[in-house]
């Protein structure tokens, strides 16, 4: 009890001073509108009078840094550098750099950077937010100012000019250039080209059926004068067309029209394509396709319609890695296009350049542009596996492109590889998949893990998990079949498994189909069903009639007798009458019956307990009497 109100003295005490020190300040507290996470707050006002309005904002992590440019290449040059970047923080404070640990250099955009001549830099981007967390990233890269600068023509072959074997001199002034598809078409450049920079050809020059398109926006080192060759035509007097309309013979020069291919002359690069010249009193459409196998024609379908050239991406990203994938649009139609990108169920793990999770385009007819997706993850996000998809809208259609991004532990010990026998099964069949578990290095010895296999359907639901543990050493294999419900609706569903072992996940999937079962077809482990017991019940009838045969099996008779009691058993159309038999049997005169019809008697009697006609009972009580009768005779 002292103690106790020793306690009690002490508690009354330092409430009075926390009281006197609020009664300091009033001003302090009425100032006070936000909270964050690390914020220290010493109250030191009077509590009386005031209202208090607070927003708790808490900032768990710090910002997410995104490096588009420079890349972990070979660059020619060393000055002029672009950095390009993207951070994430609705803190954010203060971003800086600094080249192979030098000065750091305040930013707030991109920018440009130089460098020396040294082979190898190392830039490293930080962002901070205001309540003091700091993070950043880093690129290497090498600088060799003699090489050539690269270009990606890798969507050209034939007699496409091989930029890349030239020198920088000679990339400065290249004659007769061709970009070539040996399927539609060829371009011949009349002019010298100067490359004197870093291209890449794919992304601005497109060549199609009927149809030929340079962004000379984009890529004016090709917005020259020069022969177009559209090949495989069916038209018979072709004209050419630029942006769709008749194109004037100031720009486009008609050269040639034999063997299905036309040529002409272009003074300048938009898109081109032809059509065939109208008869007398035809205007003609102007509509530019139709002529070229496939890609033109009329029809709603037509006018605005557009492709995507994936539709899996499927990523595996250590926890704090960032990687991009691109995708390419195309505008297929002949209207333009307005497009909206949307993601679902993946917003934390992707994101557009400049931070969004939307995007728009606006795309002319047959234009084809390149999106790039960061797929990030942050250091302490949980692994596993995250489905989702990247939905690409117009206003009248969609094109969905199904994700799927694989988190691991940035320190994983073991890795997981999926095998699948089969990527399509029907709704009760099984999914089978070899499942194989590697160790990543570590001389562990032989160790339990943990592994997860399962389905998930693409929004991110369970639909089935089992759990095994598999002991490993370098390498350990094993099969697991998975009933695939018969529920499920049709379409793509994702395998996965996880490796586990002290906290380190590593992970894998596939993607495999659900399809229908097929009219009058049984799904091979339905039929087992059927199967199994059907040959069971066979075999346990084939066992039982073989013991019924062996314990009814009549004995071979001496021939004699055989014919005498195969015809008691034909015309025996009752029951055996032991009662009667023996009553005749004790009417004849022991005396004078003669010893050896008994014993035929005898004999007749045992047959027809042996052939089932009588019971044991039945036999052996008629037996005794005619043993008895013998007996006295003898």
């Amino acid at each position: 009890m002292k103690y106790a109100n020793i306690l009690i003295l002490l508690l009354i005490l330092t409430s009075s001073f926390f009281i006197i020190q609020l009664f300091q300040d009033k001003e302090a507290i009425n100032n006070i509108n936000e909270i964050t996470a690390k914020t220290i707050l010493k109250i030191q006002t009077k509590a009386t009078s005031v209202v208090l309005g607070l927003s708790l904002t808490v900032d768990a992590s710090p910002p997410k840094i995104f490096i588009a440019s420079p890349l972990n290449k070979r660059y020619n040059y060393n000055n002029s550098i672009e950095l390009n970047f993207t951070v994430i923080d609705d803190n954010l404070d203060i971003i800086y750099y600094n080249i192979d640990n030098g000065t750091n250099t305040t930013i707030t955009a991109n920018t440009t950077f130089s460098v020396n001549l040294t082979n190898t830099h190392t830039l490293t981007l930080y962002a901070n937010d205001t309540v003091g967390q700091l993070n950043s990233s880093s690129v290497t890269f090498s600088v060799n100012i003699s090489a050539p600068w690269n270009v990606t023509f890798t969507e050209f072959s034939g007699g496409t000019t091989n930029f890349n074997l030239l020198n920088k001199t000679q990339q400065a002034n290249i004659q007769n250039a061709i970009i070539e598809n040996p399927t539609y078409a060829r371009l011949s450049f009349n002019n010298a080209i100067n490359i004197s920079r870093e291209l890449n050809i794919n992304n601005f020059i497109n060549i199609s059926s009927n149809r030929v398109e340079i962004q000379s926006e984009n890529i004016s080192e090709f917005n020259k004068n020069a022969l177009i060759y559209l090949y495989d035509l069916t038209f018979t007097n072709p004209r050419p067309l630029r942006d769709g309309s008749l194109c004037p013979s100031s720009i486009c020069t008609e050269i040639n029209f034999s063997n299905n291919i036309f040529v002409f002359n272009v003074t300048g690069f938009t898109v081109y394509s032809s059509e065939e010249t109208p008869s007398s009193g035809d205007s003609g459409t102007g509509g530019g396709a139709g002529g070229g196998g496939g890609d033109g024609g009329g029809g709603g379908s037509t006018l605005s319609d557009f492709m995507v050239n994936r539709d899996l991406i499927k990523v595996s990203l250590l926890q704090g890695e960032t990687k991009r994938e691109i995708i390419e649009i195309e505008n297929t139609g002949t209207s333009t296009l307005n497009l909206q990108i949307d993601l679902e169920d993946i917003q934390d793990l992707l994101i557009f350049p400049g931070g969004v999770s939307k995007y728009a385009l606006t795309l002319k007819p047959r234009e084809k542009q390149a999106v790039q997706l960061i797929f990030n993850v942050a250091q302490d996000y949980e692994p596993g596996i995250y489905p989702g998809k990247i939905v690409v809208k117009s206003p009248i259609t969609q094109k969905i492109i199904t994700t799927i991004v694989e988190v691991e532990s940035a320190e994983k010990i073991f890795d997981v590889d999926i095998r699948l026998q089969n990527k399509a099964v029907i709704r009760g069949g099984d999914l089978t998949a070899e499942i194989t578990i590697f160790n990543l290095g570590e001389d562990l010895g032989r160790v339990d893990t943990q592994v997860e296999v399962g389905v998930k359907s693409l929004d991110g639901t369970v639909i089935i998990s089992e759990d095994t543990r598999l002991a490993v050493q370098t390498q350990a294999s094993f099969t697991e079949s998975l009933l695939i419900p018969r529920y499920l609706d049709e379409g793509r569903y994702v395998l996965y498994a996880n490796v586990r072992f002290n906290n380190e996940v590593g992970t894998a999937t596939e993607i495999f189909e659900v399809i229908a079962r097929p009219t009058g077809f049984l799904a091979l482990s339905t039929l087992w069903i059927y199967i199994i017991p059907g040959f069971s019940s066979i075999i346990i009838i084939l066992i039982l009639l073989e013991y019924l045969r062996h314990h009814y099996k009549k004995k071979r008779l001496p021939e004699r007798e055989g014919p005498v009691i195969l015809e008691r058993i034909a015309k025996k159309t009752e029951k055996f009458d032991v009662k009667k038999f023996l009553k005749d049997v004790e009417k004849e005169d022991p005396h004078g019956l003669h010893k050896r019809t008994l014993e035929t008697k005898l004999k007749v009697l045992r047959q027809d307990y042996e052939l089932g006609l009588i019971n044991e009972t039945e036999y052996f009580g008629a037996k005794d009497k005619i043993e008895k009768i013998l007996r006295g005779i003898t």
